[in-house]
C-alpha cells in the first residue's frame, strides 16, 4: 500500500562543520529562499555624522595627548579619516592599526576609535565593499 508523502518521514544524519557559511535544508519538500540586495549605500547625512565622529575623535587627541605624541595621533586620526571618508571602501589594515596605535598610546582616544569602528556608520560602508569585506572585518575585530 502506498505511503501518503504527509506520512513520509526522512531519517538520517547530517554533520556540517568546518569553515561554511550559507543555508542548510533537511528534510522532505525543502524550498528555500535567499534574497540579496544592493549594498547600502552612505548618505550625505551618514557622511556628516561620520566626520561628526572623526572631529570628536580629533579632539579627543588634542585634549588627552600630550605633546611629544600629539602630532602622531593626529597623523594617526587623519589616516582613518582618509580610508572612511575617501576611499571606495575601508582599508581593513588601517583601521586595525590606526585602533591598536590609539589603544597603545592614547588610550581614551583608542576606546573612542573603538566606537566608531563598530559603529552602524562603519558598518555601511564595510558592507558596501561586499560579503568577503564584511567577513574579514568581522574576524578582525571580533564582531
Amino acid at each position: 500500500m502506498p505511503q501518503d508523502d504527509a506520512s513520509h518521514s526522512v531519517h538520517g544524519k547530517v554533520v556540517v562543520g568546518g569553515d561554511l557559511s550559507g543555508q542548510v535544508g533537511v528534510g522532505s519538500h525543502i524550498t528555500q529562499q535567499q534574497l540579496q540586495g544592493a549594498p547600502a549605500s552612505i548618505t550625505a547625512e551618514d557622511r556628516a555624522a561620520l566626520e561628526d565622529a572623526l572631529a570628536e575623535l580629533r579632539g579627543l587627541v588634542g585634549d588627552q595627548t600630550d605633546d611629544s605624541v600629539r602630532a602622531a595621533a593626529e597623523e594617526r586620526v587623519d589616516e582613518l579619516s582618509q580610508t572612511l571618508l575617501d576611499d571606495a571602501t575601508p582599508d581593513l589594515g588601517t583601521l586595525e592599526y590606526v585602533r591598536g596605535w590609539l589603544l597603545r598610546h592614547v588610550r581614551p582616544a583608542g576606546e573612542a576609535v573603538n566606537r566608531l569602528l563598530l559603529s552602524p556608520l562603519v558598518g555601511k560602508l564595510v558592507g558596501a565593499g561586499g560579503d568577503a569585506l564584511v567577513a574579514e572585518f568581522q574576524r578582525r575585530f571580533g564582531v
